[in-house]
């Protein structure tokens, strides 16, 4: 069954690997213990760690599955009437849910025919890297042979007993080529990659910001700001990642739609609001529209204080 899951991955270019449930207690463990110590900031650990240090197992289960997938960014463009300002939407955001659901239908059909398959939350970066999927970069973010940190991590659970491999259970690892090097580091444009541990300051982190709604913390600089969504400055500067692969994603707002988004007007159309809803389902950002109609503006701006 192992050379099934291995060949079924290898034939869409994703990795796989997988061990006992206990490797998910383990991960949990070390996010409510890495709380306690008071590493991790409280708005943080309510709005994101949550769910996925606190949601048990099935009972059924008895093997965790974690699957590699590469991922692109994509180019969304915005409609301002005298020009279409083209923006990125980092890897992973585009059809993140749809992916855990395709890959769970691959394993059942493909993989793991007859068996119980189903979705986990958990802390996946620490079960991969556990599995000897993953390893860490200083910027906290996980890197895979082969694809760098591009990627979206899926985690599942299987009633099927898979084999022993004849990797053990490893405690989370560093890059090799993290060792002396502070690209990340300087690259960050919050400062959010602290010099004295492999822990992200999330709290600090741009990307953490820009996807709750609300006004911007004072922290964040009106330079900082260069996606859609999220922030790719450490992983575009970052030494051991391959080029950043940025594709099209065919979605254009109009410029109806585009100040309705800044909130310029309000929409009085329902072609207006049914574009909007499509275009944003289409780009798995489905109830983002006033984050999105922030953090355009904010580009927007840094764009025009550029020029």
């Amino acid at each position: 069954m192992d050379d099934s899951v291995q060949q079924w991955a290898g034939e869409r270019g994703y990795l796989v690997a997988w061990g006992s449930p206990e490797i998910v207690g383990s991960a949990r463990a070390d996010v409510i213990a890495r709380r306690e110590a008071r590493e991790l900031d409280d708005e943080l650990f309510r709005e994101v760690l949550v769910p996925v240090s606190t949601m048990q197992l099935p009972e059924w289960a008895v093997s965790v599955v974690v699957v590699v997938t590469p991922s692109v960014a994509f180019r969304v463009g915005f409609d301002l009437g005298d020009r279409v300002v083209e923006t990125i939407l980092p890897p992973t955001y585009r059809r993140y849910l749809a992916t855990f659901d395709e890959v769970c239908q691959g394993l059942q059909a493909h993989a793991l025919p007859g068996a119980r398959v189903e979705r986990i939350q958990a802390p996946l970066k620490a079960v991969a890297a556990r599995l000897g999927l993953v390893r860490y970069g200083r910027n906290n973010i996980t890197y895979a042979a082969g694809i760098g940190s591009y990627l979206q991590l899926c985690g599942y659970v299987t009633d099927a007993r898979l084999p022993a491999t004849d990797r053990s259970p490893q405690p989370p690892m560093l890059l090799d080529e993290c060792e002396g090097c502070e690209t990340c580091r300087l690259a960050c444009p919050t400062g959010a990659i602290g010099p004295g541990r492999v822990l992200l300051h999330a709290e600090h982190c741009l990307t953490f910001a820009n996807e709750l709604p609300g006004p911007w913390p004072e922290w964040v600089p009106a330079t900082a700001h260069h996606c859609l969504l999220g922030c790719l400055a450490c992983q575009r500067s970052c030494p051991a990642n391959p080029r950043l692969e940025i594709s099209d994603s065919g979605v254009t707002f109009t410029s109806d739609e585009t100040r309705v988004l800044l909130g310029e007007v309000s929409s009085t159309d329902r072609g207006v609001d049914d574009g909007i809803r499509r275009k944003l389902k289409d780009l798995g950002l489905s109830g983002d529209e006033g984050v999105l109609g922030r953090n355009l503006r904010a580009l927007i701006e840094r764009r025009g204080r550029a020029t």
